[in-house]
């Protein structure tokens, strides 16, 4: 992975379920912006936190969907 993206497993590590990446969007709306694709139906809760400011970004997933997320005002 990269500085600005991640991926996550919960039960082995050769089974990723979450994928992250955060973007610079400041130069077009002031904010950082992250984006995730599941790829799993289980519940979780996930958190991002700004390292500078301490400001934090939490989403929830409900079990049973499998939905990618965008949110570009998050920071």
């Amino acid at each position: 992975m990269t500085d600005n993206a991640a991926a996550f497993w919960f039960f082995g590590a050769n089974n990723l379920e979450v994928v992250v990446k955060i973007v610079d969007g400041r130069a077009l709306n002031g904010s950082f912006w992250i984006f995730g694709g599941n790829l799993t139906d289980i519940e979780y809760d996930l958190t991002v936190t700004d390292r500078v400011t301490g400001r934090s970004w939490t989403r929830h997933k409900d079990g049973g969907t499998l939905e990618s997320f965008a949110d570009t005002t998050p920071f």
